[in-house]
């Protein structure tokens, strides 16, 4: 019996809505939570990034103050038999200074473990770690202190974000405070406070 036009149109376009959903892929979870030996987790960037001494004092006060609440992303090397790290260097970093001051920190700490991954992925997903694919603008920056109640010297104090001109940023929306700075005296040689004064 032949199908009349308008339901062999249905028949095909539902024919077609299972093809669709046949080679629908499926999105894979490729890590696990677990709670890793501090000793067996090892840098994995080399010289990628540095680490100043401010922002070193930043990131400690963060984490004195939040707590470690950011978990570290790990790639388990099979053939080292330990962890390397894809992200979270610094604040591995400053856990290390931190024991050697004396601060008492966890022997094991919440890690996410990439799963599977040849040596070169994880390179590569260390790198994706690094990228900042959500573009961040002063203005964007300042609508969200404003929403979040951030002061602005509060935002100098604790952070450090890459695509803000600190100066810029503080000169575009809160010229009146800007926090003070060192300047050098040009007719005694020594370092005094100053006030940067907004356009």
């Amino acid at each position: 019996m032949q199908m009349d036009e308008p339901k062999r149109e249905k028949a095909k376009a539902e024919g077609s809505s299972e093809t669709r959903k046949e080679k629908k892929k499926e999105l894979r979870v490729n890590y696990q939570t677990l709670n890793v030996s501090i000793s067996m987790i090892k840098p994995f960037q080399g010289e990628l990034k540095s680490l100043s001494k401010e922002d070193y004092l930043k990131l400690k006060n963060e984490i004195i103050n939040n707590g470690f609440c950011m978990p570290l992303h790990l790639w388990y090397d099979t053939e080292a038999k330990d962890y390397k790290l894809l992200d979270g260097h610094q604040r591995f970093r400053v856990l290390g200074k931190m024991m050697e001051e004396g601060y008492k920190v966890p022997e094991r700490l919440p890690c996410q473990v990439l799963l599977e991954a040849t040596r070169e992925q994880a390179k590569g997903i260390l790198l994706a770690f690094c990228s900042q694919y959500g573009k961040m603008t002063n203005e964007s920056l300042f609508e969200y202190l404003f929403d979040s109640g951030i002061d602005p010297s509060e935002y100098i104090d604790r952070f450090s974000i890459d695509a803000i001109d600190d100066k810029h940023f503080f000169d575009e929306y809160f010229s009146d405070e800007i926090p003070e700075e060192k300047e050098t005296c040009p007719a005694c040689g020594k370092s005094v406070q100053t006030k940067k004064k907004g356009r």
